[in-house]
């Protein structure tokens, strides 16, 4: 009786576990409900050197994203992609063909921007995250965990978002490879975006950092139609040899 009192006590300390779909709510409704921009640099670092990819994303949502990412310094004129994302597809254009193919799972930026619960829903079951809830802790917080707990050897996919701000903590994919996202800042109508995200897979680990947020884009819902896509894209960064491949392996898993 003492034993389950004291437990008891604990977790009325700790938190209570809410359901799943009031945190998802909460979470929806941090992604606003306008087109907005972002221009953040995706820096890699190999031996002392840092290589940074320019990126500016234009996002209505989860469903219709657009980047385009440029090479800077030592990867000027070696790296461009211009990507259109509707749905699970994405469409990029490589001299004056177009190709489509499915995004993969490990795609992480929309995450941030899903809009609706079904919506949630949906993702986490094609994550292969289960929708069973408890407490944790993620990156000194303490945030609600959603998906079976890991093994010992096995990291499982996992989502974390924060007890008290809904904002989405870490996720973590199929793959074990792992996002984190820090330093979350609010702009236009409630959309809360963080500033820093940190990316790891295999040996592998890359920082990105937002330099500006804008919710005066002047773009429309056919900014996102495949069919406007006239920029192609270019790829030589094999000839950058070691960083070259994390970079085109960056690109293919996560974008």
């Amino acid at each position: 009786m003492v034993l389950t009192i004291v437990q008891w006590f604990c977790a009325f300390s700790y938190g209570f576990v809410l359901p799943l779909d009031t945190v998802l709510n909460k979470t929806v409704a941090l992604s606003g409900n306008q087109i907005f921009s972002i221009d953040q640099d995706v820096i890699f670092k190999f031996g002392s050197a840092d290589y940074v990819i320019k990126e500016n994303w234009l996002i209505e949502g989860d469903k219709n994203l657009k980047l385009v990412a440029t090479g800077q310094g030592p990867l000027k004129d070696l790296f461009r992609l211009v990507v259109i994302y509707n749905s699970k597809s994405k469409t990029v254009m490589f001299g004056k063909n177009k190709h489509s193919e499915l995004v993969l799972s490990d795609f992480f930026e929309r995450y941030l921007s899903i809009r609706s619960i079904d919506s949630f829903k949906n993702y986490l079951k094609w994550l292969s995250i289960a929708p069973l809830m408890r407490l944790s802790r993620a990156d000194g917080s303490t945030a609600f965990a959603i998906g079976e707990p890991s093994d010992p050897d096995i990291g499982k996919p996992q989502l974390w978002i924060d007890q008290d701000t809904f904002q989405i903590r870490k996720l973590r994919f199929l793959s074990e490879a792992e996002v984190s996202f820090e330093d979350y800042a609010v702009y236009g109508k409630k959309i809360s975006i963080p500033r820093t995200k940190k990316v790891s897979w295999g040996d592998h680990s890359i920082l990105i950092k937002v330099r500006n947020v804008s919710t005066k884009t002047g773009a429309s819902l056919s900014s996102f139609y495949p069919q406007t896509l006239n920029q192609p894209s270019e790829d030589l960064l094999a000839s950058k040899g070691g960083i070259g491949l994390v970079i085109q392996d960056f690109y293919k898993r996560f974008r």
